[in-house]
């Protein structure tokens, strides 16, 4: 019975450990994820910024025309999209990797706890076995 209770007491622990790692990694994923986010956020605030600041100036500069205004904004909004495409296409990829993982994991576990009951019924196959060994050399019968 004590190593039963030590086994189940072990696996446990391995599982608590597992699902620790697990938490970790999602958090870890989800920290990656903002910190992509904040520095695309970065990459276009500066880009915006750039745009806005004149170039060295010519000897004479076109006036924009409102088709230029229109055409950049119109731009710049297509660019949004496909930056949070980006993103989204990086965390599903994390998350299906965190699934893959998690999946593992329990795969793991559950093949341990196959092996622990196995091992269980083993033991109480053997000590059956043994008490009927007793049985039969002392002469008593079963009824």
């Amino acid at each position: 019975m004590d190593e039963k209770s030590e086994v189940t007491r072990l696996l446990k622990e391995k599982q608590n450990m597992n699902e620790q790692r697990l938490l970790r990694a999602g958090e870890s994923i989800r920290e990656r994820a903002l910190k992509r986010l904040s520095i695309t956020d970065r990459i276009d605030n500066t880009k915006s910024q750039e745009s806005k600041v004149p170039a060295k100036k010519m000897r004479k500069s076109k006036a924009t025309t409102s088709d230029d205004a229109i055409s950049t904004f119109l731009i710049e909004q297509a660019e949004g999209p496909q930056r949070l495409d980006a993103d989204g296409m990086n965390i599903e990829r994390e998350k299906f990797e965190l699934q893959q993982k998690e999946s593992l994991q329990r795969l793991e576990l559950d093949q341990q706890l196959f092996e622990l009951e196995n091992c269980e019924r083993m033991q109480a196959k053997e000590e059956r076995n043994k008490f009927l060994n007793i049985m039969d050399m002392l002469g008593w019968k079963l009824q």
